[in-house]
């Protein structure tokens, strides 16, 4: 994997991916004092362990699957729109004509969200 494939994998998964697990983990916990996280942690606290475990592996996947789509969808924008999007990483193109697609990056032990993904639960 490139430097500059990483610079962006890592932030995408810290910022987006991880930012999400940690929410639907707070909620789960009740770890939220604003107005907005308790609606949903009212929401969630019915719910036993078990099940609460089962909604974190479930926003869990579906994130996953979301950031997948969306980085295999932003390589063909970015390669097949003629520069319409541009992802830059200091100056130079994320992605050139040869590059495998960026979601191909996300999975597998050397992967994104191997390197860079959380690994706490609720």
């Amino acid at each position: 994997m490139s430097t500059n494939a990483d610079v962006f994998g890592e932030f995408l998964v810290r910022n987006l991916r991880n930012r999400a697990v940690e929410c639907v983990e707070g909620l789960s916990q009740a770890a939220f004092k604003s107005p907005g996280h308790r609606e949903y942690q009212k929401k969630i606290a019915p719910l036993s362990e078990e099940h609460k475990a089962v909604l974190v592996d479930v926003v869990k996947y579906c994130v996953d699957g979301a950031l997948n789509d969306f980085l295999f969808r932003l390589h063909a924008e970015i390669r097949d729109k003629g520069g319409k999007i541009q992802v830059l990483v200091e100056g130079v193109p994320l992605v050139g004509p040869q590059d495998d697609p960026l979601g191909a990056q996300l999975w597998g032990p050397e992967g994104w969200l191997a390197k860079f993904g959380t690994t706490s639960k609720a």
